[in-house]
């Protein structure tokens, strides 16, 4: 509220200013940036005309565009990993993408893609011609330094996987899928 605590952060006009959907307008923003925060960032950025969803469109106009894993719920969900049922972590998280299309998945695997079993589920790693993972991770930070700071570095940092049918989700959630599909 207004009343000055050391929770305000005060505007011109002396009111407190929330934290709301654009963090770098608050230089110390890193330790509040949540999960939520990453997801409607990188919705509006997919959604750029040309961009990954114009892209996959063209393509199959029925293929979703998705993230998974603690961006997507907001806890690490995978039982493998040490911090698994953690909170998400703005200074070290990563970009569990996924592409659900039949036409896709299928157009690759006939195409020599790589086909691997993963939690039952028929996957292929990586569409560097529709999401080039690499340089997405660059330019997220290069678009918002302090929404993606905490982005592991390269390969680590974003990965996309292609299914005819997308994971459920963690036990923590359903994944999110990008552009309302």
């Amino acid at each position: 509220g207004s009343g000055g605590g050391p929770d305000d952060v005060p505007d011109s006009g002396g009111a407190a200013k929330p934290l709301n959907k654009n963090p770098t307008d608050d230089i110390d923003a890193l330790s509040r940036i949540t999960h939520e925060q990453v997801q409607t960032h990188l919705d509006a950025y997919f959604r750029k005309p040309g961009g990954a969803l114009d892209k996959l469109s063209e393509i199959d106009p029925n293929a979703k565009l998705g993230i998974t894993g603690s961006t997507a719920t907001g806890k690490v969900g995978n039982p493998r990993k040490e911090t698994f049922g953690e909170p998400w972590n703005p200074e070290s998280f990563d970009l569990d993408l996924f592409i659900e299309s039949n036409q896709i998945f299928d157009y690759l695997k006939k195409n020599g893609s790589v086909v691997k079993i993963v939690d039952g589920r028929e996957v292929i790693k990586g569409l560097d011609k529709v999401i080039p993972a690499e340089r997405l991770r660059d330019s997220l930070v290069k678009d918002n330094p302090i929404l993606f700071k905490g982005l592991k570095e390269g390969g680590a940092g974003v990965s996309v996987k292609i299914y005819r049918k997308a994971p459920s989700g963690s036990k923590f959630g359903p994944p999110v899928i990008f552009g309302n599909k």
